[in-house]
């Protein structure tokens, strides 16, 4: 867990990188705007 602090307590020292995961969800979807996706077709 990371505390307001910052500091890491516990066994849970997984690292996610939103950013990266935000852009490979992305990589198959079109924005339509207001928060709605759609699937690219191939």
């Amino acid at each position: 867990m990371i505390l307001r602090s910052g500091k890491r307590v516990g066994n849970d020292n997984i690292l996610i990188d939103f950013n990266e995961a935000s852009r490979e969800w992305r990589k198959n979807k079109v924005d339509l705007g207001n928060g709605k996706f759609r699937y690219r077709i191939k």
